[in-house]
């Protein structure tokens, strides 16, 4: 886990998974928070992919954006994959 400083507020990102694989980004559902699920991080190292996660903002040690809409995810995706310098990604979203 670790706290990626944006220019407002902070994100928790959880990365887990092979580090030089292919980054899989993990979107929460509404409330969700938190790490992500223990059978899938197995998967994805086994796998030899990285899956990334994070608290959604305003969400577990995430802080908030006043005046936020659920379209604000976009930035954040590219702040984390940009923070991982990762050149491409694939984003997963549960509900």
């Amino acid at each position: 886990m670790q706290q990626l400083k944006l220019s407002d507020r902070e994100l928790t990102v959880y990365d887990e998974g092979s580090n030089s694989g292919p980054v899989i980004l993990v979107h929460h559902g509404t409330p969700g928070a938190g790490p992500p699920y223990h059978g899938w991080v197995r998967d994805a190292a086994a796998r030899g992919a990285r899956l990334v996660a994070f608290d959604r903002a305003g969400y577990g040690a995430s802080t908030s954006s006043s005046g936020r809409t659920v379209a604000d995810v976009v930035a954040d995706a590219a702040a984390i994959a940009d923070h991982l310098e990762a050149e491409r990604f694939v984003t997963w979203g549960v509900s």
